[in-house]
């Protein structure tokens, strides 16, 4: 735990099963357990300790649990980053998770909407807040996956105070305070996150290509993981890559010649032979061209269309959720944007997750307790289509930008009852 960026830990990792610390030398071994890789240390400083190991777009990450067991009071656990753009990108995310000194306006989150006065910042880790100044500590350490940090305040308004804090993608500093409850924030120019690496992607083989565009296609979501409707969609390159997920921003993520920070290329190979269409080193799957739309595996995929310039005038709502009949836990979300043809929007969110304990764990056991959780929350600002994308400026000033597309209708038009809005699926409110 804390917030020291100076590693705890040097491993080295060795051919033939061996590794290097600080502390000595020793043996491991790798097996599968079911999709997971874990880690077993056999022999020298980290004897008995497992982990797991997992690759990402950056490298490499290793856990290390149990790690000194048999020799401390409190045995270990540690979290280790590989060495080039995996380290690099965790530091960044630890520097994003330190406030950082400046003037945070504060609302009060009673839903009265009143201010709470303006949370001052300090270098030292110091702040001020109506006057009274005190100190605050930093945790970022204790759970490195999740996206803010940890904060206690001692001395001043905030005596005992405990709140997180983070800044994301589009600039946004947010201080949550958790008593008295209030969320103070400022908005900043983005840090830009590092997501290619400097290498260019080969080559594909010869034979490789043929088509070229961006298609989608959707299916009703039975299993509640997709917020209704589960959509797949391929972005082709003529010259034989093809992009297999969907951009967060816009189509200018699959450009196929460039690399992941761990060296992979972006997209995979394709090729088209015989009727069928074989994407990297799966199977082929029969294709035929219907039109503009593609059938890949029997499966429809439609040609996207760009929204770029249009104006609504309507309210559309995305859902989402999890839980099932036979699930304790169940959560519903819910966002929806209003737009103006004068180019403004609205939007409201809630979400509420709601748990109950029984004697079992399942839903067929006696119920002995709960907890129901709500969110809500809601704002305003100016928007336009662009670039494939849908481009939302808030009143605090931050920018979001969403990849923005719909499928055509049968005239051949954008099918403007149904977009996709960064990544969700958001169809027209019924105001009747």
């Amino acid at each position: 735990m804390g917030d020291s960026l100076s590693p705890e830990l040097a491993l080295q990792i060795l051919p033939g099963g061996k590794y290097r610390t600080p502390y000595g030398a020793g043996t491991f071994r790798v097996v599968r357990d079911g999709s997971l890789v874990k880690t077993d240390w056999q022999s020298g400083p980290l004897s008995g300790a497992y982990g797991y190991l997992r690759l990402d777009d950056w490298g490499q990450t290793l856990s290390l649990n149990n790690v000194g067991e048999d020799v401390l009071e409190d045995d270990i656990s540690f979290e280790c980053y590989q060495r080039g753009p995996r380290e690099e990108r965790q530091l960044l995310q630890f520097r994003l998770r330190t406030p950082a000194p400046g003037a945070y306006p504060c609302t009060l989150q009673d839903g009265s909407g009143k201010s709470g006065g303006t949370l001052e910042v300090l270098p030292g880790r110091a702040y001020r807040l109506n006057g009274k100044a005190g100190q605050y500590t930093v945790d970022f350490r204790s759970d490195q996956d999740e996206d803010w940090s940890d904060l206690e305040f001692s001395g001043g308004t905030l005596d005992e105070a405990i709140a997180s804090y983070q800044e994301d993608e589009t600039g946004v500093r947010e201080l949550s305070v958790f008593r008295p409850k209030m969320k103070c924030s400022r908005v900043v120019k983005p840090t830009p996150m590092p997501r290619y690496g400097a290498a260019r992607a080969p080559t594909p083989p010869k034979g490789s290509g043929g088509l070229e565009g961006a298609y989608a296609t959707w299916r009703v979501d039975v299993m509640n993981l997709c917020g209704g409707l589960c959509w797949s969609m391929y972005v082709f390159d003529r010259g034989g890559y093809v992009y297999t997920d969907e951009p967060d921003e816009g189509l200018a993520e699959a450009d196929c010649r460039r690399t992941r920070p761990n060296g992979l290329p972006v997209c995979e190979v394709y090729r088209v032979q015989g009727g069928t269409i074989r994407l990297g080193q799966d199977k082929p799957d029969p294709l035929v061209k219907v039109g503009r739309d593609l059938k890949i595996g029997g499966q429809t995929y439609q040609r996207i269309m760009p929204l770029d310039g249009l104006k609504l005038g309507a309210a559309y709502q995305s859902r989402s959720g999890f839980g099932s009949a036979t699930s304790t836990t169940v959560a519903l979300f819910r966002n929806e944007y209003t737009f103006t043809p004068q180019g403004t929007f609205v939007s409201d969110r809630s979400g509420g997750v709601s748990s109950t304990l029984t004697t079992d764990g399942t839903t067929m056991g006696d119920v002995i307790g709960g907890v129901t959780s709500s969110t809500r929350g809601g704002s305003r600002g100016t928007y336009r289509f662009v670039n494939h994308a849908l481009e939302l400026t808030f009143a605090d000033g931050h920018v979001e930008r969403k990849f923005a597309f719909a499928l055509p209708d049968r005239n051949g038009k954008p099918d403007l009852g149904l977009l996709r809005l960064g990544g969700s699926s958001y169809t027209v409110v019924d105001k009747k």
